[in-house]
């Protein structure tokens, strides 16, 4: 096919990127409120009736992006940054399908990552054009759920297990087909490191001969590895912010949501992935803290990590050909990879330890959280944090209480009759924001 062909056909794949767009946005609609993964999927066709309105159109509504904006939407009576919102999910669900088309399947011929030394023997390349739409769909796959999970953790703070379970599974049954992979499971150069003299272990088998004698055992073996690399990571960073902070350094959602993304790529992928996140996190939440402090806004200290995790993984996706030369040297180490992680893990817990012992010495309490929250679920952390950041006993515009407030936080804790009662029954902040239900 020529470049134009190849074009028109991306440029179609966008418009199907912002179709599956509009779907991402009825997953963070429905999913949110629930606890549960099989309400959340139920949901999906058992809407309450005002999700249903939320997620509805008629006509030419229910086109994605431009359809939030006409006047026959639901939410035309809306402020236009509550529309604006759910366009941008649906436009950057389009952009990230015609990239990722036009990576993989535009360009299947040459989408090999290059070797060199790393990998003699074996380089994931596609073989023909079919090879390299079965990826695509279920890489495509991936970038919605972490798209769906993006959009809810930074409203809600917390993921559903919605957005990736069901994901994850289906991963870890493609993996089976043997053409999922980006990275064999084990290699090892041979030499120990860049120091060492070339063919100082003339022993060593690049590549294992199982991984060529059963391809989809060795499919099989790299989702495995993944999910437990992605997840561990997580969790090992969860268990060590608890011993030295007193408190969580990320959800359980986080630790889901890495499995996810280990069970499609591949555990020296997720690793890469999980060292990029702390980049892009840094870059926009640092200048977001700094301009509110500076202009006197009460933020909380709490942040959705979630997202910036999303963003590496579809980075390191889409951008895999140009990453792999950066990271492959690291994991051609063979062994010496889980001493350097464990090395990794003993200094981030001797640098928290440090951190708490100068909030100590400064008077900051660092464990400021009541006893006993190592035993509370998701929702029990999130209300207290809800409590905190949102206390409806201070006054509109006190230091601490957000200028818009939750419209649900009263009937949330159970305060709402009381709430009216205490302002002079006045109505439901909400109601200037229900939709418009005209048929």
């Amino acid at each position: 096919m020529s470049d134009a062909a190849w074009a028109a056909l991306t440029a179609l794949v966008f418009l199907a990127g912002c179709g599956a767009g509009r779907f991402v946005n009825v997953a963070a609609v429905r999913f949110g409120p629930r606890e549960f993964l099989g309400d959340q999927l139920r949901s999906l066709w058992r809407p309450t009736p005002h999700e249903a309105a939320l997620t509805r159109g008629r006509g030419a509504s229910k086109l994605p992006v431009v359809g939030w904006f006409l006047p026959s939407h639901p939410l035309s009576a809306a402020p236009l940054r509550d529309r604006l919102g759910p366009a941008l999910v649906e436009f950057a669900a389009g952009a990230l399908l015609a990239g990722l088309f036009w990576q993989e399947v535009a360009n299947w011929r040459t989408w090999s990552p290059p070797g060199g030394p790393f990998l003699p023997d074996v380089a994931r390349a596609f073989e023909c054009p079919w090879d390299a739409a079965f990826t695509f769909a279920l890489h495509a796959l991936m970038l919605l759920s972490l798209l769906a999970a993006s959009v809810i953790d930074l409203r809600r703070l917390l993921i559903p297990d919605g957005t990736t379970v069901p994901a994850l599974l289906l991963a870890v049954v493609a993996s089976l087909s043997g053409r999922l992979w980006l990275v064999p499971v084990w290699f090892e150069e041979g030499r120990v490191s860049r120091l060492a003299p070339v063919g100082a272990r003339p022993d060593v088998q690049p590549v294992p001969l199982w991984i060529l004698e059963h391809p989809h055992l060795h499919g099989l073996a790299v989702s495995l590895a993944g999910i437990v690399a992605g997840a561990g990571v997580c969790w090992a960073v969860r268990w060590i912010g608890a011993l030295t902070l007193g408190r969580e350094a990320m959800g359980l959602g986080d630790v889901i949501l890495m499995a996810m993304v280990g069970a499609f790529v591949g555990w020296q992928p997720v690793l890469t992935v999980f060292f990029l996140a702390p980049v892009a996190a840094l870059a926009v939440v640092v200048p977001a803290k700094l301009y509110d402090a500076a202009t006197g806004k009460a933020t909380s200290a709490e942040f959705p990590y979630g997202p910036w995790l999303a963003l590496a993984a579809a980075f390191v996706v889409l951008f895999w050909q140009d990453v792999w030369p950066a990271v492959g040297s690291f994991f051609a180490l063979g062994p010496f990879v889980l001493l350097a992680g464990l090395t990794i893990a003993v200094l981030l817990a001797v640098l928290l330890w440090l951190i708490a012992v100068v909030k100590r010495a400064l008077g900051i309490d660092v464990e400021y959280w009541p006893p006993g929250f190592a035993l509370w679920s998701s929702a029990d952390t999130l209300t207290y944090l809800a409590a905190e950041s949102d206390d409806l006993d201070r006054p509109a515009g006190a230091p601490g209480r957000p200028a818009r407030p939750w419209p649900g936080s009263a009937a949330g804790r159970g305060r709402l009759h009381a709430d009216r009662w205490r302002h002079g029954g006045s109505p439901s902040p909400s109601s200037q924001f229900r939709p418009n239900l005209r048929r």
